[in-house]
Formats: C-alpha cells, sequence, structure tokens
C-alpha cells in the first residue's frame, strides 16, 4: 500500500525501494503540489518530510452519516447541511476538507439520510466516524456505484464573448452516456468492465437550471492504483459538491 510505504519511508528515512523507485518523487505530485517531480527543485528544499505526511494523511478517510428533515431533492440546502457539519458551523481553514463527497437517501419520512466521506474528521457532532484507508492494486476489479451528474462541457458559438465562444453545460444523450463513463473512468485510473444504470431522475440544482441525474453500477479494472485512490478520495464527474460523484 502506498500509505504504508510512505509512512515507512518518513519514520526510517528508506527512501528508496528495492526495485528503486524513489518514494519522494511519487509522493509529490499526488499531494497537490504543482512543482516539477524533481526533488532538487527549489521548490522542494527542506520540505520533502512535510510533502509526504501531507500525502499520507490524505489517503486517510472518513465517513459517518447525518440525517436531516430535507427531502432528497434539496441539494442546495443539503450540501449547506453536511458543510455545516464538516465545518462545525464556522468557515473552514483546510481546502481540503472543505470538499467532502456525500449522497442522499430518502429515510422513509420525507426526510434524508446523507452518506459523507471527507479527508479530514468532521467538526460538527455526529453519531459515529468510520476511518478507513484505502489500498487498491493493479489490475484489481473493483464493484461501485455512483451517482452521476450526465453532462459535459462543451464549447459553442457565442458572439459577445471576446473570442466569439463560450462553455456551456449540456446534457448527454443515451448513446454518449457509455463512451462519456469509460472515458471519465480511464483518467480515473481505471478501465470500465461492465456498467448500467439502475435509476435515472431530473434534479433541481436551482430556477431554471436542471441537470440529468443517473445512479450507475459498474465493474471496472485498476490500471493506475494512485489515481484511481484519488477519485475514491474525491470523487468522479461534475458537481460533486451537491451529492455527485461518490464511489461506494
Amino acid at each position: 500500500m502506498v500509505t504504508f510505504n510512505l509512512l515507512t519511508a518518513i519514520f526510517f528515512d528508506q527512501w528508496l525501494k528495492p526495485n528503486g523507485t524513489d518514494l519522494r518523487v511519487k509522493a509529490l505530485p499526488y499531494a497537490g503540489f504543482k512543482a516539477p517531480c524533481d526533488l532538487n527543485h527549489k521548490a522542494h528544499k527542506g520540505k520533502e518530510k512535510l510533502f509526504l505526511v501531507l500525502f499520507a494523511v490524505k489517503n486517510m478517510l472518513y465517513e459517518y452519516m447525518v440525517r436531516s428533515k430535507l427531502p432528497p431533492y434539496e441539494v442546495y440546502k443539503l450540501h449547506k447541511k453536511v458543510m455545516d457539519v464538516v465545518c462545525g458551523g464556522g468557515q473552514g481553514l483546510n481546502t481540503e476538507a472543505s470538499r467532502p463527497l456525500w449522497r442522499s437517501m430518502a429515510d422513509g419520512s420525507g426526510g434524508s439520510m446523507l452518506l459523507v466521506r471527507s479527508s479530514q474528521p468532521p467538526l460538527g457532532k455526529v453519531t459515529r466516524i468510520n476511518e478507513q484507508t484505502l489500498s487498491l492494486k493493479q489490475g484489481q476489479l473493483c464493484k461501485f456505484n455512483c451517482r452521476l451528474n450526465l453532462s459535459a462541457r462543451v464549447w459553442v458559438d457565442h458572439p459577445l464573448k471576446a473570442r466569439g465562444v463560450k462553455k456551456v453545460e449540456r446534457s448527454l444523450g443515451p448513446e454518449e452516456v457509455q463512451p462519456w463513463f469509460r472515458q471519465l473512468l480511464s483518467g480515473s485510473g481505471m478501465a470500465l468492465q461492465n456498467a448500467a444504470i439502475v435509476s435515472q431522475s431530473r434534479v433541481s440544482l436551482k430556477r431554471n437550471h436542471f441537470i440529468n441525474a443517473a445512479d450507475i453500477l459498474f465493474i471496472a479494472r485498476i490500471v493506475d492504483p494512485a489515481l484511481a485512490e484519488v477519485a475514491y478520495q474525491r470523487g468522479i464527474g461534475r458537481k460533486k459538491a451537491f451529492g455527485f460523484g461518490l464511489l461506494l
């Protein structure tokens, strides 16, 4: 597991694996630092252990349930509820913790049950927190269920813009979903093996703004474990802040 290897390196300064891979080089890009992946670069001087600690911490995930009297379709208000729990009702200082993933389910009484996953423990009160680390292996088959926003950003002509074009969000047609989904997973280190849409709905994000949502059950083969672990932690697709993209 990447996390274990990096933590071992932190405490024992064993930076080189037997195959010659330098763990510091592997860690830097996934720790969120954009400077070149060259340990002699001035941006990394004297900070390599800090980078590794940050990367190792990011692989720890926290899952918990949040109850709300709001119905599942009130996604804007549910987003605020989630953020109140994650940030304890305050203004979050940790940008990574300020991007939790969540998914709503009807609770049978008109309200919602929200499954929340974040990279930091919540500051608000929750009944139970499950801590987990993730270890994926290349070639491994994984089965997931994910609620996705079936849309893509495309360029369209717009004479009032300086370049004459602008990007807009467009709903996908039925024949576009599979190639779009295959490409989405490919960018997240996974190769799609089989998939099915188990339910679809039209969700209102705000007045006169609707999106097509779908719950997709799928099996994927892990091609790049590091990218797949990032996808599991940060979600896939668009509108993740509003209850989409969480891999279950």
